[in-house]
């Protein structure tokens, strides 16, 4: 069964109004949705999308192609999820390594997201760039998508939060 964009824009435009959200906001949608999202809110008057949350890192940057022309052009902010890439670019998973468990081992939603050998490959590389830099995988990970201009700023979760500094980048942090 589908919820009509309609639907969840009025629940959305409820739950603002009761002041239970500040701000509606979407996560992992294509532009096309986005954008009719938009015409819709502005046409009926409802909240609308403050924040788009594309899935975007150097592995999977669906948010290039899929919805990150609209932050500008619409006066949303972009926040992309997931810039560690599930773990895979934490420099814990390569080609040749990978931990016996782990969420891209456990987790069958992580497996077929990130499970192709050239994911690996580019973490790998990626590991190789950050040690020449003397920085750890995950900061260069997050630097990385930070410097797409249509990017507010990366969501990391508190878990992965753990071993990155608080501004990916200053080299006083590493």
């Amino acid at each position: 069964m589908r919820t009509l964009i309609e639907q969840t824009l009025r629940a959305l435009d409820d739950l603002q109004q009761q002041s239970k959200i500040l701000y509606p906001a979407v996560s992992n949608w294509a532009a096309w949705q986005i954008a009719t999202a938009l015409g819709i809110s502005a046409r009926e008057g409802l909240a609308r999308f403050e924040l788009i949350q594309p899935m975007y890192n150097l592995v999977r940057r669906q948010g290039r192609s899929r919805s990150f022309p609209w932050p500008l052009r619409r006066s949303s902010a972009s926040s992309p999820n997931s810039p560690l890439g599930g773990g895979l670019l934490t420099g814990k998973y390569a080609t040749s390594e990978r931990p016996e468990s782990g969420r891209l081992i456990d987790d069958p939603r992580y497996v077929s997201r990130y499970s192709v050998e050239t994911d690996f490959a580019t973490a790998d590389r990626s590991t190789e760039f950050a040690q020449k830099l003397d920085i750890k995988p995950a900061t260069l990970a997050v630097a990385w998508t930070m410097l797409h201009p249509d990017v507010t700023a990366a969501i990391r979760k508190p878990h992965a939060a753990r071993g990155l500094p608080r501004r990916p980048g200053r080299r006083d942090d590493q």
